[in-house]
């Protein structure tokens, strides 16, 4: 019997050993399985992160794209400015032009008026000197021979004619 006992206990010894060995197998896969879970963890986080930076990236070229449309805006805005400012400049050349033609017209109506007015006074003084002129013409060449030059007084006739046609023209 103290041969199977020793037998026995060798055998226990061998188990027992055994166990100590599978134990620390089962320690050592253990704390592998931890390392590799951290990994894992660590793997997860990095995939997260890389989502993360590809969503970034994507709403980094959006906001891109608003700022390029904000910048342009803000460019039409100024240019929309720039050109108010244009045009209240041309509108106020524009009134002023304006004033300056109804001046201009009133100005040469009231001068062919006055032309008009000098024609028919011209007019009416010859009508009225053309009778004086036979009158002064009869008795000068009945009496004494006509020494006198009649071409200034001739020429003064058809100017002031000429010029009444053109502005009775002109006024109507």
């Amino acid at each position: 019997m103290s041969d199977q006992l020793a037998e026995l206990n060798n055998t226990v010894k061998i188990q027992q050993t055994t166990i100590l060995e599978l134990k620390e197998y089962l320690r050592k896969k253990d704390s592998k399985n931890e390392h590799l879970k951290s990994k894992i963890v660590d793997f997860t986080m990095v995939q997260n992160l890389r989502a993360q930076v590809k969503e970034l990236h994507s709403e980094n070229k959006h906001l891109k794209s608003k700022v390029i449309v904000c910048t342009m805006c803000q460019n039409l805005q100024v240019k929309v400015e720039e050109l108010k400012s244009i045009n209240e400049s041309l509108n106020l050349s524009i009134e002023e032009l304006s004033k300056a033609r109804e001046l201009t017209v009133a100005n040469l109506r009231e001068r062919d008026e006055m032309i008009y007015a000098q024609c028919e006074k011209t007019r009416l003084l010859k009508e009225q000197s053309e009778s004086f002129y036979e009158v002064h013409y009869l008795f000068d060449s009945e009496i004494v021979l006509d020494t006198q030059d009649n071409s200034e007084k001739e020429e003064f006739a058809n100017t002031s004619k000429r010029n009444c046609r053109i502005s009775c023209t002109i006024f109507r």
